[in-house]
């Protein structure tokens, strides 16, 4: 088993062939990833080197409004399917991550050497897909489910602490909340 990570936005998708609103319902909720640039030389090694039962990890955007700046899901893929015109991986056993593991913990992760270098291409511009450690999938799932879990009695060493748990989950505050950062300027 192999492990890739895939990056998505909350743009607009224009793959007519699935008809959502943004690029991140695609995979998150109708389990297909589609990429009409799979052989550009910084996505084809990837596309060329993935698997059935293969695990991926879905990075969103800030601009996904559900699950803005962090790794949210895990899927396996069913299928492959590598044409001329375009690449579509077919995926499944979807899971959403107890807390999502926001880009700040992501680049933390990366300086304390508990993820691996491939992780840096997490929420940068222009990223789409690549191969990531087996050894990855672990800590995120590993933190995700120690963060998940927040008792009465739990100590947070640190307001950011606190926040960075409900900015990632706020659906465990109420059903249905998101967070909306404010603007600047006003009170």
């Amino acid at each position: 088993m192999a492990v890739f990570l895939i990056q998505v936005s909350g743009e607009v998708s224009t793959h007519e062939e699935i008809k959502v609103e943004q690029w991140w319902q695609e995979p998150i909720e109708r389990g297909v990833y589609i990429n009409y640039h799979w052989k550009d030389k910084k996505r084809r090694d990837a596309w060329e080197s993935i698997r059935e039962g293969d695990k991926v990890l879905i990075y969103c955007t800030g601009s996904v409004g559900p699950y803005p700046s962090q790794i949210s899901h895990v899927f396996t893929v069913e299928k492959v399917e590598l044409g001329d015109e375009k690449a579509t991986l077919h995926l499944v056993e979807r899971k959403e991550l107890p807390t999502g593991m926001p880009l700040d913990v992501v680049k933390e992760k990366i300086e304390s050497g508990e993820l691996s270098e491939e992780m840096r291409r997490c929420g940068t511009q222009g990223f789409n897909i690549g191969k990531v450690e087996e050894s990855d999938l672990e800590t995120i799932l590993k933190w995700s489910e120690s963060s998940g879990v927040l008792k009465e009695e739990v100590e947070v060493s640190r307001e950011s602490d606190l926040q960075r748990y409900f900015r990632g989950s706020p659906g465990k505050i109420e059903e249905g909340l998101q967070v909306v950062d404010p603007v600047e300027g006003l009170a």
